[in-house]
């Protein structure tokens, strides 16, 4: 079998046996690029060729073989994998019995195929898209809550959408476990994502901060849009974000996370000073804490727009620096991230359920209706990164159906994340009129939505190289049409 490598693709011949009857067949295509076949015509000279996606470095499974009209193709399982940051390993494997690398009809071949990276800096790897995976389908939990209810049930748990103890539990988990949180982590991977491009495009001998800035203008143009049909989107605030990590994205790791961490912290303190500016009988806190409460006024107003972005690319800041550390992409030892995740969870989930608990105390007074927000601020940090410690130590395991399924929701997660969208408000405004769900109901509407998008993500990605809107995306940055069918 001879091996030709070059930047972003791999070719090989491989010396099948040419016996009349049988013909080529691939069974089982990759996930994370497209598989070609030429000149199979004598078979003994047939040539694949498999580019991954732009990108990715990391483990693909492709099955190919031979067969004839009198047997049919053996069933292919899943593969073993590997990995590292200079180089990619594909393992294919097959679903024979032995799976010998043997040249006969009705036989499948197994094989594996060390391909060194053209590009210079870390490349993407299964990890990101499993975590990105797991925040797409947590931010629904959140936003999901603004499709539904009013504005102050966001914030206030007493406002509306809580008749039973049911619904009050919900909320309390949702407060202490995912809002802010899932976020958080998606903020931290898009700031990862946005350096990773940048890197990439400046190996390719491409002007990266041009690229770069024209890619952002698309999606603060997609954000736009978005921000048109709800006004709760985060795609503006991080395309408005995405110069300043493009400025920062050669300091060091300890300035980026020092930065980062500073910025999300300040949030707090933004609180602390905004709740002293509106009088103790809430006067000014408007649609943020009341039903009906009308315009919010200045130091709320304030606060929301503030706390918005600074938690935003305070979080895109601590991606970049966890990334320039190797731990956002999950090859860093075991060690690592159990002690992410239980330092970070240990110490941020009582922060955020103390928080919480104030906040029950008080019965949801407006006296602290800002300044209740602090905890679960403070905590956010701590308890993203116990996330992203539990999801890449899961990671590491051997694959299921539930890691390409979290890996393919990841893949296709701007597509996934205006989907939702779309959903949440054709359901909650369109069918149903804005207040009348519960946080029960909510909570089934993200079930039934979670359960669907692993199954289309998964589905699509078997067929399609890109989800429809990074696919989009990707043309227009480009400037041209980009592969798109798995052939």
């Amino acid at each position: 079998m001879a091996l030709d490598t070059a930047t972003e693709f791999v070719s090989f011949t491989d010396g099948a046996p040419d016996t009349g009857a049988a013909e080529f067949a691939i069974v089982g295509a990759p996930a994370h690029g497209q598989l070609d076949v030429a000149d199979a015509t004598p078979l003994s000279s047939a040539t694949l060729t498999y580019p991954p996606d732009p990108g990715y470095v990391g483990p693909d499974t492709f099955i190919y073989g031979l067969r004839d009209a009198s047997s049919p193709y053996p069933v292919p399982t899943g593969p073993s994998i590997g990995f590292g940051s200079r180089y990619a390993i594909w393992i294919f494997s097959c679903g024979s019995a032995t799976c010998e690398p043997i040249r006969e009809p009705r036989e499948c071949v197994r094989f594996g195929v060390t391909v060194r990276s053209a590009v210079s800096s870390p490349e993407r790897i299964t990890n990101l898209d499993t975590v990105r995976g797991v925040a797409t389908l947590g931010i629904l939990v959140m936003n999901a809550v603004s499709f539904a209810l009013p504005e102050a049930a966001y914030f206030n748990l007493d406002a509306a959408g809580t008749k039973t103890w049911l619904d009050w539990a919900i909320g309390i988990a949702g407060e202490i476990f995912v809002d802010q949180k899932t976020m958080a982590l998606f903020s931290l991977l898009f700031g990862a994502g946005i350096v990773v491009f940048a890197d990439r495009a400046e190996a390719k001998g491409l002007r990266p901060a041009a690229l770069s800035m024209w890619r952002n203008v698309l999606l603060l143009c997609i954000g736009a849009l978005h921000s048109i049909l709800w006004e709760g989107d985060i795609l503006v605030v991080y395309a408005l974000c995405a110069p300043i990590l493009l400025m920062l994205r050669r300091r060091s790791p300890r300035l980026l996370l020092g930065a980062g961490t500073a910025l999300v912290l300040s949030s707090a303190l933004i609180a602390v000073i905004a709740q002293t500016e509106i009088p103790a009988d809430g006067t000014g806190l408007g649609s943020y804490w009341f039903v009906d409460g009308g315009p919010i006024g200045d130091a709320p107003g304030v606060f929301l727009i503030s706390d918005f972005f600074l938690r935003a690319l305070g979080m895109m800041l601590i991606g970049v620096g966890l990334f320039r550390l190797h731990v956002v992409q999950g090859t860093r030892d075991p060690v690592v991230y159990r002690t992410m995740m239980r330092w970070g969870l240990g110490l941020g989930v009582p922060i955020a359920t103390a928080g919480v608990i104030v906040q029950i105390a008080n019965d949801w007074d407006p006296s602290i209706a800002v300044i209740g927000e602090a905890p679960n601020t403070l905590a956010t940090i701590p308890i993203a990164l116990g996330y992203l410690g539990a999801i890449s130590l899961w990671n590491q395991r051997r694959p299921t159906g539930a890691h390409r399924g979290l890996r393919a929701v990841g893949r296709m997660a701007l597509t996934n994340y205006l989907l939702d969208t779309m959903l949440g408000v054709l359901v909650f405004r369109g069918i149903f009129d804005l207040g009348d769900a519960t946080r029960t109901t909510i909570a089934m509407f993200v079930v039934v939505v979670w359960t669907a998008q692993v199954w289309w993500s998964t589905w699509w990605l078997e067929r399609f190289r890109f989800g429809p809107l990074e696919w989009g995306w990707r043309c227009l940055t480009y400037r041209k049409i980009q592969p798109f069918r798995i052939r």
